[in-house]
Parts: C-alpha cells; sequence; structure tokens
C-alpha cells in the first residue's frame, strides 16, 4: 500500500477488490476531502493490453456523465507502471446491505429507490453509455439518501471499439438480461432489464431467477417468463412483467418510459433523499411483504394468512378487524330490513321572482313523526300547517317551468291533518330534483381532452396501415353544467406512416386521431398533430405502447 502514496493522496484503508481494480479509501491533502482510487490490477501478461483498454473505457465512459445518481471521476493518472482512477467517495450503503439487512422492502421504499436509480440510468443513456452489469452491489445509498450507480467497468460506450469477444457473455449472470446470456453486446433495453431485477430483488428478497446450476439459470432465462410475485398489485406485476420481458422489444423502450410508468405505479409520493433514510432506518421496512393491492384486500389476506399468522400478534389483530367488520356489516343489513318508514314531503313552490341557475329556497314540507304503522296517502296538506325542512340546492334552467310534486293516484277531497291515519294504502312520495341542463351546448375553442391508446402500435405490423386504431378518453368533460364526454368514451383514430425496421431506413409508426363519440352518441371531431415514433437506429423497430395517453382539441360545434 506504500507504493500508491503520494504527494496529494495519502491512501488510508483498502474497502474493496475485484477481478480488475482495487479500491481504496484515500484523503486528497490540497482539497481535503475524501476520494476513492480504484487502482488497476496487475493484469495477467496475456490479458495487460485487455484489461488496460476496459480500464481506460471505465474511466472515459465516467468522464461523459455528470449527474447526482452516478459516481462522479475527478482523476484519471498513471502511477507505477499503473492506472488510477480518482472518484467521489460515497459514504453509505450499498443496496445489497440494505436488502440483506431489511429482507424486503415495500413499494413506496423501493420505489423511491429505483426511481432516482432510473434517473442516472437515463442520464448516461442519452450520453451514448450502457452499464451492462446493473446489480444491488452496484448502486450505492448515501447516507444523505442519495442513490449512486457505480462501477461502469464493462460499461459500452456506443460507437467505440468492441471490447468483448462475439458471442461471450459479460455481466453477472443472475442480473443478466437473456439477450447477454446469448453473447449478444447489449443495449440500452438491457440496463432497463437489469432495473427491473434490481426492483425485484427489492420488494422479494431474491431475484427473479435462481438455481444451483449455470446452465438451468441460462436456461430459464432464455425459455422462461420471470414469475410474478403474487402478494403485490396487478399495476406492480404489469410493470415488472414489461421490465423483465424476455423480448427486448416489449420492455420499456426508455429509462424515463420506466420511470413515468412507475410513478403510475405509486399510491405514494416518491420519498425525497432525507424521507428515504427515515424509511430504511425504520422497522416499517423490515420483514414487511410488499402493499396488497387496492382491490380484493380481504382475498388477499386470507391468500397470504400463512405468511401473516407467522407473528401471533399480526394473526389477532387481523382476526379481531375481521369480526369487527362483520358485525358492522350484520348490524347494517339487520337495521335496513326493519325499516318501513314512509316519510311525505312535498317541493315548496320555488319563488317566481328568482330566476338565477340555483334553487336556493328548495324546501321540504313533511308532516308530524309517524310511525311505519300509520299509512299515508294525503299529500297535498297545507304548507302553512307543516314544518319546513330545508334541502341543498338544486340546479334547474332559468327557461324551464317550474317542476310541481304529482301524485301518482287519485287523492280524495281535501281533509284536516287529524283524518290523515283513516286511510290505509301507503303512497310513498320522493322528491325529484332538477336535471342536468337540457338543450344544445356550443363547444368553444381551445378545449382539450386527454385520450389513452388502448392496444400497441408496432411499425412491423405493415399490414395494419390504414386500419383504425382503438382510443378512449381518460376523463368526464363538462361544458356549461352539462356532460359532453363521458370517462371512456371510444375515440377512433387510423393508423398511418407504418414503415417496418430494415437496414437502409428506420423504423417508423405513426396514427392521428378523428372523432370522440359524445355522451349522446354524436362523433365530436378532434384535431391533433399526427403522432409518430421513430426508432433510434437501423434494424429496431418502433412503436406506441398501450396506456401511452395524448392531447387533442375538440372541434367547434354543437351538441344536442
Amino acid at each position: 500500500m506504500s507504493s500508491l502514496q503520494t504527494d496529494q493522496y495519502n491512501i488510508i484503508r483498502k474497502i474493496g477488490e475485484g477481478g480488475m481494480g482495487t479500491v481504496y479509501l484515500a484523503e486528497d491533502i490540497l482539497l481535503e476531502r475524501k476520494v476513492a482510487i480504484k487502482a488497476l490490477n496487475k493484469p495477467d501478461p496475456s490479458a495487460a493490453a485487455s484489461m488496460e483498454n476496459r480500464f481506460q473505457q471505465e474511466a472515459l465512459a465516467l468522464a461523459r456523465l455528470n449527474h447526482p445518481n452516478i459516481t462522479h471521476l475527478y482523476a484519471f493518472i498513471t502511477r507505477n507502471e499503473s492506472y488510477w482512477m480518482v472518484m467521489e467517495f460515497v459514504e453509505g450503503e450499498t443496496l445489497e446491505n440494505w436488502v440483506r439487512q431489511k429482507g424486503t422492502l415495500n413499494t413506496t421504499t423501493a420505489g423511491s429507490i429505483l426511481a432516482q436509480l432510473l434517473d442516472g440510468l437515463d442520464h448516461a443513456h442519452r450520453k451514448g453509455i450502457i452499464h451492462r452489469d446493473l446489480k444491488p452491489a452496484n448502486v450505492m445509498i448515501s447516507t444523505e439518501g442519495e442513490v449512486k450507480i457505480m462501477d461502469f467497468g464493462i460499461a459500452r460506450i456506443r460507437n467505440s471499439q468492441r471490447l468483448t469477444q462475439l458471442g461471450k457473455s459479460v455481466g453477472t449472470l443472475e442480473y443478466m438480461a437473456p439477450e447477454q446470456v446469448q453473447g449478444k453486446e447489449g443495449d440500452e433495453l438491457t440496463d432497463i432489464y437489469a432495473a427491473g431485477n434490481i426492483l425485484y430483488e427489492m420488494l422479494t428478497g431474491y431475484p427473479p431467477f435462481r438455481s444451483d446450476s449455470d446452465y438451468a439459470l441460462m436456461k430459464a432465462k432464455l425459455e422462461e417468463d420471470a414469475p410474478l410475485p403474487a402478494a403485490i398489485s396487478q399495476s406492480w406485476q404489469q410493470f415488472l412483467s414489461t421490465a423483465l420481458h424476455r423480448n427486448p422489444q416489449k420492455r420499456f423502450s426508455s429509462a424515463r418510459q420506466m420511470k413515468e410508468a412507475l410513478q403510475r405505479c405509486m399510491t405514494q409520493e416518491v420519498y425525497q433523499e432525507h424521507q428515504l433514510m427515515t424509511a430504511l432506518h425504520s422497522n416499517e421496512t423490515r420483514q414487511i411483504p410488499p402493499e396488497l393491492p387496492r382491490s380484493n384486500t380481504l382475498a388477499n389476506i386470507l391468500n397470504r394468512r400463512e405468511e401473516l399468522f407467522k407473528d401471533k400478534y399480526v394473526g389477532l389483530l387481523v382476526l379481531v378487524v375481521v369480526l369487527c367488520i362483520g358485525l358492522l356489516v350484520w348490524n347494517y343489513f339487520r337495521n335496513t330490513a326493519s325499516q318501513q318508514t314512509v316519510v311525505p314531503a312535498l317541493v315548496k313552490k320555488a319563488d317566481p321572482d328568482k330566476r338565477n341557475n340555483n334553487l336556493s329556497e328548495t324546501e321540504i314540507q313533511q308532516d308530524k313523526p309517524i310511525s311505519h304503522q300509520t299509512p299515508v296517502s294525503r299529500i297535498d296538506q297545507p304548507a302553512k300547517d307543516l314544518p319546513v325542512v330545508p334541502v341543498s340546492p338544486v340546479k334547474r334552467e332559468p327557461s324551464s317551468p317550474e317542476k310541481k310534486q304529482v301524485p301518482t293516484k287519485k287523492t280524495e277531497p281535501k281533509k284536516e291533518p287529524a283524518d290523515i291515519t283513516e286511510h290505509p294504502a301507503p303512497t310513498p312520495v320522493t322528491v325529484t330534483t332538477a336535471p342536468e341542463r337540457s338543450g344544445p351546448v356550443r363547444i368553444p375553442p381551445g378545449i382539450e381532452i386527454e385520450i389513452v391508446l388502448d392496444e400497441t402500435l408496432s411499425s412491423e405490423e405493415r399490414s395494419k396501415d390504414g386500419n383504425a386504431v382503438r382510443m378512449h378518453a381518460t376523463r368526464d368533460l363538462k361544458i356549461d353544467g352539462k356532460t359532453i364526454i363521458h370517462a371512456g368514451a371510444p375515440v377512433v383514430g387510423k393508423i398511418v406512416d407504418v414503415v417496418p425496421s430494415g437496414r437502409r431506413k428506420k423504423a417508423l409508426i405513426g396514427f392521428i386521431v378523428r372523432f370522440v363519440q359524445a355522451a349522446n352518441g354524436q362523433q365530436i371531431k378532434l384535431h391533433a398533430e399526427r403522432f409518430r415514433q421513430q426508432s433510434t437506429g437501423l434494424d429496431e423497430p418502433s412503436f406506441f405502447r398501450a396506456g401511452t395517453s395524448f392531447k387533442a382539441e375538440l372541434g367547434r360545434g354543437t351538441v344536442d
């Protein structure tokens, strides 16, 4: 170690060692800060040139990157017939250590770590750097809660000389993508697969594929789909299924798209750095299975009863909750069955001088309280003899005629209130509210709606050029108080610009939107740019995935 001492760097201790280099903690005497120095191990003479080239390529890759979620390179030095990389020293623990300590992480904590990792990965990919060896051991979490990607030792720089022999696999087998197992060079989609692997391990405590035999492990990766954890929601299962797909073209197309999908899965906001450290240091994430889906929660508890009831206190708590829910449901239906009271009601005639849209003085006139054994057929008692109970205002059209309560049966001649109990046949009366605004509504210019694709569009399906494409609106749209478009309303478009991948042209897929179906069945024209997606390189397909959202503008017109 003494041979590594220099005038600027004081070596403190060794903190790690790999096949290519040894990492030391050192102090930068001139800048008064701690650094990590990675020194190239003395290689075997037959492999010296290859290791030196790869070590230099790692330095070149790090030199291109400047992002808070990637370790920084400060200097590259030739020293004693060897090479040094002087890098940022990250004080903290690897993600591998955190998973080992905690067993599993809940979806909020795991998703927050993955979000930072994808930010760093997106930066690297935009700079043309592909990591190719992402795993929990190469991800550091600092004491401030920053997630750092480390060890670009086998990283690939796009358009640079290939350092790996064709057909030879590089990386860690448990985290390799299927194409790496086949000996292919790997690209951005390879890192997407590795990021999905990391999420899987955070949620379950182990990678998706495990075997005592390397051959069996490689065979499983090439022939089987990743088994999905049963204890997570359907949206998280779909997320993992896409990230870990055997076909690279069916994974998320970029780290940015993967993060957008991640945010849609999250039921809480992503933790900030200090919140992440609080969560990791708390006991909330220790040995806790991932969060259950929001729907059918009771069914999930029953399916996982063996796991939950390992702790007798948890089992007792679940039993008490189930019993309480059962008692509440039983009591509710018992009370509902016993209530047969019919309450007469009248809508007080509105003041004709008030012509605003809201009926501000709508009131219910009610007789004296009576039991369900006292049937009522009279509903036309004088308002002055009855107590008045106000209700919430209801909307009605200013020009619409006032609605009066019309009894469904012919009433007998008017009598005094004392005669009410003489009629045996009950006639329940309901209060009707003003309907939603009727009549034609003009669509003003500039109204936008959000639409979502219901199917995946691929540049490789040339036969679908010119076919209709299925979409739907994401939410209700009201204009002047009238619902014009319901959430889920069908949107029709047309597939255009289908150019399959090839060696001469980049793949292209596009579509246009035409109209949306209004609530009354009428078709409303839509205006939007032609949506087009082109592949990043030759021999690569292009596609729009189902679930992708777009904006479109309603055409002017009138809806009846």
